[in-house]
């Protein structure tokens, strides 16, 4: 799920970014993503954004930029 802020900011639940990129997302890893992604919004005192979801009636969506970084932190964690 992808909407547009007044900013032209492209905003991205955690499936529709994993669906850009080619990455294949399971109930688990789809979990640990959004659970470090709201972290981060509470650090950063950012609101999030929800968008209505057929399976959960609703899903939180991100900024592009957090969501990149967000997915760096955790896979480059998984390499070290």
């Amino acid at each position: 799920m992808q909407t547009s802020d007044n900013n032209n900011v492209q905003w991205y639940s955690i499936l529709g970014f994993c669906n850009l990129y080619g990455i294949k997302l399971n109930t688990q890893l789809s979990s640990r993503l959004g659970k470090l992604a709201s972290k981060e919004f509470k650090v950063r005192n950012i609101e999030r954004q929800t968008v209505p979801d057929e399976r959960l009636d609703k899903v939180y969506t991100y900024p592009h930029a957090l969501l990149e970084y967000v997915f760096v932190q955790y896979f480059s964690s998984l390499a070290a």
